[in-house]
């Protein structure tokens, strides 16, 4: 997908940590994909960089909790699944230029 943008990947410049891509884009030494919960407010974002969704088929993951039965965080763990299982679908609602709407409405703030 990168590639189809006219990216090359360049070997000496790799990173896994969210943080750090979201550092390298701002930087202008490279793109990524990014889940949206990445870039949604309150994330902070810089005034250089632009999300955009997908406009037909937008990838999707299944994410699952896993814990061994003899953990003492046992009780605490099955209430966060429940907890994260009750959050409304629309938390996950893509948002193509959240990162942008975001940083306005914070400059309007620091002005206003």
């Amino acid at each position: 997908m990168c590639h189809s943008t006219g990216a090359a990947e360049r070997s000496g410049f790799r990173a896994t940590s969210l943080e750090t891509l979201r550092q390298m884009v701002a930087a202008n030494v490279g793109i990524t994909l990014l889940p949206i919960l990445a870039v949604r407010p309150p994330v902070a974002c810089a005034p250089n960089v632009h999300l955009l969704g997908f406009s037909d088929h937008a990838p999707s993951r299944r994410i699952a909790m896993v814990w061994r039965k003899s953990t003492a965080m046992g009780p605490f763990l099955k209430r966060l699944s429940e907890v994260i299982k009750d959050l409304p679908p629309s938390l996950l609602d893509a948002q193509p230029d959240a990162c942008r709407e975001a940083s306005t409405a914070r400059a309007a703030m620091q002005v206003g």
